[in-house]
């Protein structure tokens, strides 16, 4: 982590830690270093290196109020491993075979065939609305949200 990782902040009267930047800038790096799409790594593997990071990353960081953070980060990181996932499925019939199975309508599934970018394609409703966080939490994915939130309320 960086030299400086919290700084002290005030709000209202109350003091309190707030994370700097500058670590929110080397976790993304970090993040973006695990989920290279040229990495030729299985997921499931990918999975647990990120969550070992991210677990320690939020563990580390818990006594800040970050919660705004967390929550934009977790989105982030959701992207990323769709983008991960997409890459992956190569060619547009398994792209489509793959929609279908995750609940996607045939009508919609032709969009797979999309010659968009794999970072806009991740964007998308359709994505957003087939790979939940429910589908990635069944193949390994720890949400750094959820993490967040639990050590929140055993503090």
């Amino acid at each position: 982590m960086g030299v400086f990782s919290f700084l002290f902040c005030s709000s209202g009267g109350v003091v309190g830690f707030r994370i700097y930047e500058w670590s929110v800038q080397e976790f993304k790096w970090r993040v973006r270093a695990i989920t290279c799409r040229s990495r030729g790594v299985r997921f499931g593997r990918l999975l647990l290196g990120l969550s070992r990071f991210a677990g320690g990353w939020v563990n580390y960081f818990g006594l800040t109020t970050m919660n705004s953070c967390v929550v934009v980060l977790s989105g982030w990181i959701c992207r990323r491993l769709w983008v991960y996932l997409w890459r992956q499925w190569k060619c547009s019939k398994v792209r489509f075979v793959v929609l279908v199975g995750f609940g996607v309508s045939m009508d919609v599934a032709w969009w797979a065939i999309s010659r968009k970018g794999c970072w806009r394609v991740a964007g998308s409703q359709i994505l957003s609305f087939s790979l939940t966080n429910k589908v990635l939490a069944g193949l390994g994915y720890d949400d750094i949200l959820v993490r967040y939130r639990k050590l929140c309320l055993s503090r």
